[in-house]
This record gives structure tokens, sequence and C-alpha cells, in this order.
């Protein structure tokens, strides 16, 4: 299709899921991914030509992540699982191949550890990469391989932060843009191919961004961001001066209830460092309100301070007169990685004491009611609610969204349990069996007696875990509800159809309704 939308034709017919459309630099060739029917862990890098109509096959076999081509179009890289036996290991690497299809692909950069990102630098004669050198649990790092030589050069050693978007610079520049969570916020630093100590692009915007542009050639990039007040925007980054500028999109689409802004907060806990974090409340309220503890995944992510379409259920609840606490505990990414790796090998229990410490300080603070405490999460949080369930009696509710409560057994079904033995819980469950059950909710699960929700996308690979936990509580008479959502797949509060996305909102404000009514506080939360 022409840039005007009016020119459109079909290229060609595959007869297979196409995924990470990439155009060649001149514009002749189309790279894509392909996956039987978008199930199967096997996937085929193609490259279509535009001129003849012709495909080529260029890597065949399991799963492909990120690529990119080459400044000439001769070569393309791109991200795989690496070894003998590529649909068990926990280690994936840069592969480079020819982009004609001839020869095999070669391994580049480090060949045991877990990449997640490669691109082409400016040069053309090497390639920069995201992740570490080895499968532990920690900061993803960016790297750089030489096309001609072998091994790598690191080249963020001294960044304590985790690369999360890598950015080539102008060409002829050697310089690198570069993503990473910083204190719960997603913000711009710069970097360098020559090995340049990272440094931040000017004050925190007050923005989360979501992915960067390429530059433009004045050095300008584009970024989709989400802030306190907008669900998507789109910010200019002047690099001549570190400044950032809103194009104000997002504002054009107001929501039709005012949002409620997410308020910082840091406390102080005994026996260890600070813990930052976010609540949501309607300030006008004069009166002690529920609280809901949110937790975030991850568990290597965070929460920011800007709006997510994902979580819109917490806006709900604060117009309902609800508190929304938005906790980064331990292992929480962000706050370096000692912080991160606080919960290598002990899956819920450092993190899952600091939640606890702070629900008491927020009891103590008078402005929530100690008798409507809920807990909830999704994936990772999922699994920290189920924990506190049978740590804490105290909680009237607790819903549990994609969640695990036996990690043995998550490791033996997970398509990812390999990686997750190994960087996680430091071994497989017939090497460390006592330590995995004490981190499992499932061998504490006579001490619940939390209501509880389970939901669970119905595709998604780790299902028999909600279906286990939903069976152990009802067998003990605890009231619990589960909800599968249909043809839903483990990421599907983020990237699932609007009506999978509102189903699961719509089903937590129901949930948590139920335990305790709404009563809003003024004018503005009845609106």
């Amino acid at each position: 299709m022409d840039s005007s939308g009016t020119d459109w034709k079909l290229l060609a017919t595959i007869p297979y899921e196409i995924a990470r459309v990439r155009w060649n630099p001149d514009g002749t060739h189309l790279a894509f991914t392909t996956s039987a029917h978008g199930r199967g862990l096997d996937q085929s890098l193609v490259v279509f030509d535009l001129r003849s109509a012709t495909t080529t096959v260029i890597h065949a076999g399991a799963e492909i992540g990120d690529f990119g081509w080459s400044p000439d179009s001769n070569s393309i890289v791109f991200v795989s699982p690496f070894g003998e036996d590529p649909h068990r290991t926990d280690v994936t690497a840069a592969m480079l191949a020819r982009a004609d299809g001839s020869g095999e692909a070669r391994q580049i950069g480090p060949d045991k550890g877990h990449i997640l990102t490669s691109t082409f630098a400016a040069d053309g004669m090497s390639v920069v990469l995201t992740g570490r050198p080895d499968t532990r649990a920690g900061n993803a790092q960016a790297m750089m391989a030489r096309i001609a030589g072998d091994g790598y050069e690191p080249l963020t050693t001294t960044f304590d932060r985790s690369v999360r978007i890598l950015r080539v610079g102008p060409a002829g520049s050697s310089t690198l843009m570069i993503g990473a969570r910083d204190g719960g916020w997603v913000r711009a630093f710069e970097g360098g191919t020559d090995g340049r100590p990272v440094k931040h692009l000017g004050e925190n915007p007050g923005f989360d961004i979501l992915e960067l542009s390429g530059p433009s050639n004045d050095g300008r990039y584009a970024a989709t961001v989400r802030t306190p007040e907008v669900f998507g925007d789109i910010a200019i980054l002047d690099t001549s001066r570190a400044e950032w500028s809103l194009l104000g999109i997002g504002a054009e689409t107001e929501p039709a209830n005012p949002l409620f802004k997410p308020m910082p907060r840091t406390w102080q806990l005994r026996g260890g460092g600070p813990v930052h974090g976010w609540i949501i409340r309607d300030i006008a309220s004069g009166t002690r309100c529920p609280l809901l503890v949110d937790l975030h995944g991850g568990p290597h992510q965070a929460w920011s301070g800007a709006v997510d379409e994902a979580f819109l259920y917490q806006q709900e609840l604060v117009r309902q007169g609800w508190a929304v606490v938005l906790i980064n505990p331990r292992g929480s990414e962000g706050y370096g990685e000692t912080f991160s790796r606080g919960v290598f090998g002990a899956w819920g229990v450092h993190d899952g004491e600091e939640v606890l410490q702070i629900i008491e300080l927020l009891v103590g603070e008078g402005d929530i009611d100690p008798e409507k405490i809920a807990v909830s999460g999704y994936s990772y949080g999922g699994f920290l609610a189920n924990v506190l369930t049978t740590r804490d009696q105290r909680f009237i509710a607790a819903a549990a969204g994609g969640s695990m409560c036996d990690l043995a057994d998550l490791v033996r079904t997970s398509s990812d349990g390999h990686y997750m033995a190994q960087s996680e819980f430091g071994g497989y469950p017939a090497d460390i069996p006592q330590k995995y059950a004490d981190m499992s909710p499932i061998t504490c699960v006579d001490s619940v007696i939390t209501p509880t929700l389970v939901f669970h996308g119905g595709n998604d690979s780790t299902v028999s875990q909600a279906h286990r936990w939903f069976n152990a509580l009802t067998s003990r008479g605890v009231r619990a509800e589960l909800t599968i959502i249909p043809e839903a797949d483990h990421e599907f509060i983020f990237t699932g159809t609007p009506s999978q996305r509102n189903a699961v909102n719509t089903l937590l404000v129901e949930w948590f309704g139920k335990h305790s009514p709404p009563h809003p506080t003024n004018e503005r939360s009845q609106a």
C-alpha cells in the first residue's frame, strides 16, 4: 500500500500466520516469520522478493525472535533458541544468515547466554544485541559482536539498569539510544558502540516509553509513550538539547470520566531499604476506604505512574470508593540488579514479606479500612496473590489471573520451564525438591480461607495451574470462582481482543464489588 492508503495490491498468499514483517533497506524485499496456524513451536524466517514474487526460507526451527537487515541487505541477524535440542534449552543466541538463503545460519555473540534482541550497527560490520552472556536473572545488557570475528564486547557493564529498548544512531555515528526502566518509569539513555558511559537524557519527563523509532537525519527520535493522564501519546526527543516534547495525540480521545492520577510513595521497611510504589485514590474522599493491593507480573516488571488500559479496573474501583496500592517490591526492575535478583530461588518470600509490611504501614496511617483489604495480580502477580493468601487471612477477597501454584509442575509443563529453572529457581525440581515445595502456594493451600477469583487464558500453556488452584480451594470449602477466557493466551490482558480485555476488567470490578459494595464519595465519582 502506498502512504496515501489508496493504492494497494496483494503481494502473496502465505499458508501460515505471518509476524514481525521487516522491509529491507532498499525496499525490494520483505522478511517475516511464520508459524503453522500461529500455534506451533517451530517457526521459519522467510524472505519475499517483491520483484519476482518468490519466497525463500532463510531458517527453520524453533521459535524465532527479533531480527533485522544489514545495511547492504545481504544478511539478516535474528534471535533463536540455541543448542542440540532448541525446544528444551535455556539458551538463546543471535544467528547470522545470508538473505538469499545460501549456506547455514551461524551463531554470533555469546553462545551460552540469553539474547533478547538483535540488530545491525550503523557500520554494517557488527551487530548490537540486548540480553545476557549467561542465563542468570538480572539486567539485560547491550553487547556488540563483529561480523568477521569471534566473541562479543559488553557495552553497558557499568549501567545498573536493564536495557529494554536499543536503537542504533544515525549513519556514521557510534551512538546507541537505550530505553531502560529507572525507578518505575522507562526512560531514555544514551550510550555508544565506542564504550562511552551511559548517560540519562534530560530530566524525568513523567511518562513511560513504550517504543522508540530509529533516528531522523537531524538526530531526533520519536517515541510512543503513556502518561498519568493519557493512555497513549507521541513524544519527540531532541538529542541535541536532551529535551522531550509531547504531541498531545492522546488528549484528542479524552476518557468519559476523569482519570485518577497515581501518586508516588516510598516506604522504609524493617530490615531492608526503601521500597517504591504508587497509590491511586480519590483525594476528595474524607473517609476510610477499602484497599486493593495490586501486584505486578514478572517478577522483574514494575508499576509506573502512567495509566494503562490493561488495568482499567483500578480506575473504576477508585471511582467506586476504593484505594489501590501498586508496590514495586524486591524483584522489581528499575532499582538495580541486586534488587532485581532479590527473589532468586525465593519467589514470594522476601517480596511477599515487604508487601505485608506495607499493608501494615498503610493501615497505620488511618485512611484504610483494615477490615476491607483485598489482593490481586496477574502472572507472577497472581502467583504472589496466591502466596499471600496462604500467609495472611486478613484479605476479604483475592483475584489471581494467569497465575501459578505449583512451580515444579510449571517447570515440567511450561515452554519457558527450562529457562526459569536455571535463571529463577537455581536448579531443576529433581535437584532441589524442597525449595520448590517451599515456594509453591499449593503446599500451604490448607491455610487459605480467602474467597478467590481464578481467571486464565484458555490458550495459555499454564492453564492447568488455574484448574489446580481452583480445585484445591473448592475441595477445601473455600469460596472460589474460575473463569477461562476462550482463545486467550498468556499476554491477552495486553494484546488480546477488546472483548477479552473488557471481560477481565469487568470481571474484576464485579468480583471486588461483591465484597465491598460501591460507595462513590463525591459528584465526580458518580459521573
